[in-house]
């Protein structure tokens, strides 16, 4: 009975973990654990930042507009240019980017000479980026795993991604607390070395570029016609709208 359960233990948690025996994947996916508690441990304590210098419940909803705002308008010309490019590359460089903005803000809370409108710029950055770095890292992903292991590997990305919102805002709160804020920052412009070691270390097979025929403005007229013929898609737009918005 023990050996039945334990067999049937052993067979779920390899269902369940399936896509971490691809080598690559493991890579990604351990370097985005790091990387994500302290994404979240910096979002948290750039709130309770702008509140503090502010005081002010508007100057903190304008940081959600710099982030949220810029997803909203370019998502659809970022799917179309991101295709053009190899994604590895692509991720390489958003998450450098991420790193600088990280490392920013530290430089700016440790001389204590951060101001709202430095705040704001560095959020705008971030959503552009995260704007770039969102669709190219859903494709790699589809990249590193194949057709077989890409609904697993989406699983287990959103669970570091769940965990990461946990975690991260309690671990930020603690070191807040006795380190303080810029340490937030600190951390999370650190955490970025794990992502890109990971991703130094995937070895992918030499993929061929197809460029794209049509401008760029014609392939996001061609996603809007598709998106209005399936309800689902415009249903999923419209929410994306409302939570960006």
């Amino acid at each position: 009975m023990i050996r039945q359960i334990t067999q049937k233990t052993v067979l779920a948690m390899g269902r369940t973990f399936h896509s971490l025996t691809n080598r690559n994947f493991r890579f990604f996916w351990f370097g985005q654990c790091i990387s994500l508690i302290g994404t979240f441990m910096q979002r948290t304590a750039q709130y309770w930042l702008v509140y503090t210098i502010t005081q002010s419940p508007f100057a903190l909803g304008m940081l959600g507009v710099c982030q949220f705002l810029p997803m909203m308008l370019l998502s659809l010309p970022a799917g179309a240019l991101i295709d053009r490019f190899p994604k590895k590359r692509l991720i390489i460089a958003t998450q450098c980017l991420f790193m600088f903005q990280a490392a920013a803000f530290a430089a700016l809370t440790y001389t204590e000479t951060i101001a709202y409108w430095q705040i704001l710029i560095l959020s705008a950055l971030y959503g552009v980026t995260q704007t770039f770095d969102m669709p190219a890292r859903q494709t790699f992903i589809f990249e590193l795993v194949g057709k077989d292991d890409i609904m697993n590997a989406v699983s287990l990305n959103s669970a570091i991604v769940n965990g990461a919102k946990i975690l991260g805002p309690a671990v930020a709160g603690l070191l807040m607390l006795n380190l303080g804020i810029e340490a937030c920052f600190t951390i999370n412009a650190v955490s970025y070395v794990a992502v890109l070691a990971g991703l130094f270390m995937i070895r992918l097979p030499r993929g061929v570029i197809q460029h794209a025929k049509q401008r760029v403005a014609a392939q996001v007229m061609d996603g809007l016609r598709y998106i209005k013929t399936s309800p689902v898609l415009i249903v999923n737009v419209l929410v994306f709208g409302i939570v960006s918005t």
